[in-house]
Order: C-alpha cells, then sequence, then structure tokens
C-alpha cells in the first residue's frame, strides 16, 4: 500500500490490536474515569467500535462505498475488513486506489476521535468524509507522479 509511512504504521498496529484505545489502556492496568466512545456513547472506547461499529465510523464507511460505487460490507472486526479492502476485486492500479481510501478513513477516523478525546473538537461525518476524500485523492497523486518519474 503506497501512503505514507506513519499511516502504514497505524494500519499495522490496527491489525496487531495495539493502538492506545481507552479499553487498551485499561486493560493495560491505566487507571481511567470512563472508557466509553466520546462520538456516541454507546461502546467502548475499542478498536473495533472506533474504526467499524460507532455510528460515525458506520456512516463515514458507508460514504465511501457509495464513493466507490460498491455494495456496503462491513465484517465483525476491522482487521476483517481491512483485510477484504486488500483483497479486492479490483485491477491492480485500482486496488492501489481503494487501499488509499481506506487507509486515509482509518487515518481521517483515528484523528477525529483525537480531536474530540483531547481538544474536544467534533467533527461532522460530513467532515470526516472530505477528509477522507482529500487525504485519499493527495496520497493517489502524489504516489502516481512519482511512478511517472521513475519509469522515465
Amino acid at each position: 500500500m503506497r501512503v505514507p509511512h506513519k499511516v502504514q504504521c497505524l494500519n499495522w498496529f490496527i491489525l496487531l490490536d495495539r493502538l492506545p484505545t481507552l479499553q487498551m489502556l485499561s486493560m493495560r492496568g491505566v487507571p481511567l474515569l470512563e472508557i466509553e466512545c466520546k462520538w456516541c456513547g454507546t461502546g467502548m472506547d475499542a478498536l473495533d467500535h472506533i474504526f467499524l461499529h460507532c455510528e460515525v465510523a458506520r456512516r463515514v464507511w458507508e460514504l465511501c462505498f457509495q464513493w466507490w460505487h460498491l455494495e456496503v460490507v462491513f465484517s465483525q472486526s476491522i482487521g476483517d475488513l481491512l483485510w477484504q479492502c486488500f483483497h479486492g476485486f479490483f485491477t491492480s492500479i485500482e486496488r492501489e486506489w481503494w487501499l488509499a481510501c481506506c487507509a486515509a478513513l482509518v487515518r481521517s477516523l483515528w484523528l477525529a476521535r483525537n480531536a474530540l478525546m483531547f481538544k474536544g473538537n467534533r467533527f461532522s461525518i460530513r467532515e470526516i468524509f472530505f477528509q477522507v476524500r482529500i487525504r485519499s485523492l493527495f496520497w493517489i497523486r502524489a504516489f502516481r507522479e512519482s511512478d511517472v518519474i521513475e519509469e522515465l
């Protein structure tokens, strides 16, 4: 997947279940007052909830699937969904673009969650989706231009 290194690391941490969510910190003995999701207040601030089951995350995924004219397919875990994104039904170039979109979505959700957690800034679903589109298109363009330079 050709996205910035820090985004690759974020995806790797997700696949390894090593992101410092409130649930993970609580399991490691960090004393916390609450471990509820700050977006919806109905689930735990856990990996699968933040990136998949929370209503905010779910709506952003749905918008991305609509943007790509794909049928909405959800998994039980974010790791499974990312695995499906890696092994989609695309040609090689389309797969690169879809992976950039998925990586941008995960990155945007994580940044929006952290902005709410640490600064109290709440972004709307549309604002998060806008960030997904901007990031993914920027990364696609940047890496496509580097392809042309390398081929010359």
